[in-house]
């Protein structure tokens, strides 16, 4: 017998699977409201009924209870028919390497992360030799659609400041929220940005915020979210965890003499930088270990990307480490008076952000590897404080409002936002919902 390749595609939308195949001679689909395993095996079961129109006698007498179209009663499957039902699947190489994938998508799918409507023009029906397809009684293919959230900047700042953005250029200010909001970030469908005393706010969709009580009057500066959990740190060496978003853990980071000013994620490990050349890392968010970064200068901004942690601070200092434990010191190519304040990796670039004293200079660097760096021309007079990579934009935010973009990391525009009217708003960080 010749060897086939068939494309199977499946997802979940809400109580129902669909599956799909597309292949030589066979171009069909299949819908099931059971779960699990056994809604793919009723789903399976119906687009070879649809589409294999000279064999549905056989396939009834064999399958015939679970399908509803023989006139039987679609019930659970008994464990006996399982591996039965398998062989007929693996006569179509490479099915069993879509199954692999199945449950990903159903995670996606469950999490809210996509979501599905019909859209019965954006399925392929080519005519096929021998093979009827029949595609007027129900939905063939489902075009997978951007949840609201995604593709969304959002920005945070002084005053409790709040704007987005679904591409980077055209900014709205939203209701403000809090007094000062320092730092941002999105995962689990959720935005959460955090700041003056103790303040946590959440949001789904950048615009409608909700408030969590936390009983302190510290400082909370950073926030990330990696592997399932949201982590937060601040003054006095604070770092508080979530999975959700809303309820909160106060972990032991071991220090209690340095602000803790910005956290990331990479490499299945946190690590966070601040005061007095403070780093820790932790592959938790629970248990945290101090590192020697053998300088005491102020750390205020850290990133992974390409391999590599790369941490920024005051006096043009750059640390980088491969793994968050051991770190070398890098010369930034400029003076002492000058303090990065943010940084990001994305289209194999580094990006850092920062402000020269003396010399009334907004600062830009880059870099390909994290060692080499190259000085640009922000176009700005204004402090830039929070950077970040998305959408093939790099945005980024500081004083008096300002918003830069750049595509590449060498060109830089600056935008605008609305109800923006000379105010004297300090943009302390910015993320995107992705």
């Amino acid at each position: 017998m010749d060897a086939c390749v068939y494309q199977i595609d499946a997802v979940k939308v809400k109580d129902t699977t669909f599956v799909t195949f597309k292949g030589k001679n066979l171009n069909s689909y299949g819908d099931s409201k059971l779960s699990g395993p056994d809604g793919f095996q009723e789903s399976v079961l119906k687009a070879l009924y649809r589409a294999l129109e000279d064999k549905r006698k056989l396939i009834c007498d064999a399958y015939g209870e679970f399908i509803e179209k023989c006139g039987g009663v679609v019930k659970k499957i008994p464990a006996e028919k399982i591996e039965t039902i398998r062989e007929m699947k693996n006569k179509y190489d490479q099915l069993e390497k879509r199954i692999a994938v199945l449950d990903t998508r159903i995670e996606r799918l469950n999490s809210g992360a996509v979501k599905v409507v019909t859209n019965p023009d954006s399925f392929e029906n080519p005519k096929l030799d021998g093979v009827k397809k029949v595609f007027t009684d129900e939905p063939v293919v489902q075009k997978i659609e951007k949840d609201k959230t995604k593709g969304l900047f959002v920005s945070v700042g002084e005053i409790g400041t709040i704007l987005s953005s679904s591409d980077g250029n055209l900014w709205t200010k939203r209701s403000n929220i809090g007094t000062h909001n320092y730092g941002v970030t999105y995962g689990n469908g959720l935005f959460v940005t955090v700041g003056k005393a103790g303040q946590i706010f959440t949001s789904p969709d950048g615009t409608t915020w909700s408030v969590i009580t936390w009983g302190t009057l510290g400082k909370f500066y950073g926030v990330t979210y990696g592997n399932g959990l949201f982590v937060i740190v601040g003054n006095w060496g604070t770092v508080l965890t979530s999975p959700d978003g809303t309820t909160w853990t106060e972990r032991n980071s071991g220090i209690s003499n340095a602000a803790l000013w910005k956290v990331t994620y990479g490499n299945g490990l946190f690590v966070t930088v601040g005061s007095q050349g403070t780093i820790l890392t932790s592959p938790d968010g629970i248990s945290w270990t101090q590192r020697n970064s053998g300088t005491l200068r102020f750390l205020r901004g850290v990133t992974y990307g390409n391999g590599l942690f790369v941490t920024v601070g005051s006096q043009g200092t750059i640390l980088t480490s491969p793994d968050g434990t051991t770190w070398t010191l890098w010369t930034s190519g400029t003076t002492d008076n000058l303090y990065l304040y943010g940084i990001t990796y994305g289209n194999n670039l580094f990006v850092a952000v920062g402000t020269h004293d003396t010399e009334s200079k907004r600062v830009i660097i880059t870099s390909s590897d994290g060692i080499t760096w190259t000085s640009r021309t922000s176009g700005t007079p204004y402090e830039l404080r929070g950077v970040t990579y998305a959408n093939n934009t790099f945005v980024t935010v500081g004083s008096e409002g300002t918003i830069l973009t750049s595509g590449d990391g060498t060109t830089w525009i600056q935008r605008t936002w609305t109800e923006h009217s000379g105010e004297l708003v300090f943009l302390m960080g910015v993320t995107y919902s992705q």
